[in-house]
């Protein structure tokens, strides 16, 4: 993101504009068609839609915004939705049974410690220690030992082929943390007081509840390749407030209080869009918001009802109606961003038909028998 800074303060606001079914927003501050240059200083003010509680992977199932600048990865995704190399460059062996990972040298954890292969091993033995507290354990199930045959090369062996494994590795949920750091202070106090990652910012102030500041990193010189500043980030830093519900958020921003939020309400998008002092940009993220359900209680493990279920539904008016057109309509869990994985064809397995969904109750023995259905 690339925002006009003044002194200390933005000369214009942005906002971060919400999305539903697969979507989210992010937002900048308008501007002329020539940019100014980039320079140091100044305090993004960001407003967040979830109350940030711990920023430890391994002890919570929730992240906040944070947590991205704080923490490096191996790999991540372009802006095409490839893979590509963050941390580390990798290869897969023919049979897919074994990743080898080689790190960039010279990265450095916030304490100055230096980032080496046993950081990973470690990660990965934590990640898939069956004791632990990680909550996406079974991602790394396919995981059978990790070698470190040297400082920056981790080789994982796998238990059998995993196509899962680079999304994963990919989300925020596998950073690398500074082993020495975390198992000084503990899983509960690690995350709160302090944290020891190797991204573009470091934690100044933590109070579950309260504020969130984290301050420029200005040893970082490991972004991925695509990004255009392939140093220290130009902010001095970034204040996060959390805000209860949507309302507050929106009025917060115009007020001049926040210079980014997160997920205003869907009904307010049309309108800020027409403020000249606001850019709201959607754009696809990596998830669909979908329905499960237990397959062990009656009707639903039946495959004709759960087929019948989907052909029910209109995704479109969805999208439409209850969600302003802020999203698009997911057809599978995986999402289109993943275009190296999305099958276009699934938007063709079931079309609304309500006929066919009567269809396939009755021959369940679900049929229609009052005015209740």
């Amino acid at each position: 993101m690339a925002s006009t800074i003044q002194g200390n303060r933005f000369t214009r606001r942005g906002l971060l504009g919400g999305a539903a079914i697969i979507g989210g927003a992010s937002a900048l501050p308008r501007g002329a068609a020539a940019q100014p240059q980039p320079r140091k200083g100044g305090t993004l003010r960001y407003g967040l839609s979830y109350e940030p509680r711990r920023m430890n992977q391994l002890n919570t199932t929730w992240m906040t915004d944070a947590t991205e600048h704080l923490f490096g990865r191996l790999l991540t995704r372009g802006p095409d939705g490839k893979y590509v190399p963050e941390m580390a460059t990798w290869t897969v062996a023919p049979d897919n049974l074994s990743w080898t990972f080689k790190l960039k040298p010279g990265i450095k954890f916030h304490s100055g410690d230096p980032c080496t292969s046993a950081a990973v091993k470690w990660w990965f033995d934590q990640a898939r220690d069956p004791k632990g507290f990680y909550g996406f354990k079974g991602s790394y199930s396919s995981v059978d030992s990790v070698e470190t045959p040297d400082e920056l090369t981790a080789v994982v062996r796998l238990k059998h082929p995993d196509a899962a494994l680079a999304y994963i590795l990919y989300t925020v949920y596998s950073s690398i943390h500074n082993p020495k750091t975390y198992e000084k202070l503990g899983k509960d106090a690690y995350g709160v007081d302090t944290v020891d990652g190797t991204g573009p910012f470091k934690l100044k102030e933590f109070t579950p509840g309260g504020n969130l500041v984290i301050v420029r990193n200005d040893a970082f010189a490991w972004p991925a390749g695509f990004v255009k500043n392939q140093g220290p980030p130009w902010l001095d830093a970034i204040s996060y407030r959390y805000f209860a519900d949507d309302a507050s958020r929106t009025a917060a921003i115009e007020a001049g209080d926040m210079d980014i939020i997160v997920q205003p309400s869907l009904a307010d998008v049309d309108r800020l869009k027409q403020n000249p002092n606001f850019t709201v940009i959607s754009k696809p993220m990596p998830a669909t918001r979908t329905v499960y359900y237990n397959l062990e209680v009656k009707p639903w493990d039946d495959v004709r009802v759960r087929q019948a279920m989907a052909h029910a539904i209109q995704r479109q008016p969805i999208v439409d109606k209850l969600l302003f057109g802020q999203g698009i309509p997911a057809y599978s869990v995986v999402p289109p961003f993943f275009k190296d994985m999305y099958l276009k064809e699934c938007e063709t397995y079931f079309p609304y038909d309500v006929k066919k969904a009567k269809d396939l109750l009755a021959a369940a023995g679900l049929n229609e028998t009052d005015a209740e259905g």
